[in-house]
């Protein structure tokens, strides 16, 4: 999207869109709960828009914003809808949680400052 320059504080900040479209798979789950409960399911995600923030000079300051558009999680198992969306939600945590660690962690890798 656009590259900022910042000479006095030593920063050339990138800032970049990255878009996932029709992501879809399957997982197991089990509930450990009263009555335990172990079953699969299968997801859609129509698109995964990333939002990134680093300095090319310092890739360790990282910034990434993941927000998971349309995503809809099938249970091979009959489930509750509390249940279901708790699930659902732990899901598409994750989902964020993986993306923003890893999209800075391998920008990290690629852009060695310096060289």
């Amino acid at each position: 999207k656009k590259i900022t320059t910042k000479m006095a504080t030593n920063m050339v900040t990138a800032d970049l869109r990255i878009t996932i479209h029709n992501l879809d798979g399957k997982f197991d789950f089990k509930l450990e709960e009263s009555k335990p409960t172990v079953g699969k399911a299968t997801f859609t995600v129509s698109r995964i828009d990333v939002n990134v923030s680093f300095n090319m000079l310092k890739p360790v300051e990282c910034k990434a914003e993941v927000v998971v558009n349309q995503p809809n999680v099938k249970y091979s198992t009959k489930l509750s809808a509390d249940i279901e969306k708790t699930l659902t939600n732990a899901f598409i945590d994750n989902v964020k949680s993986q993306l923003n660690t890893n999209i800075c962690k391998a920008l990290g890798q690629m852009i060695k400052p310096g060289k």
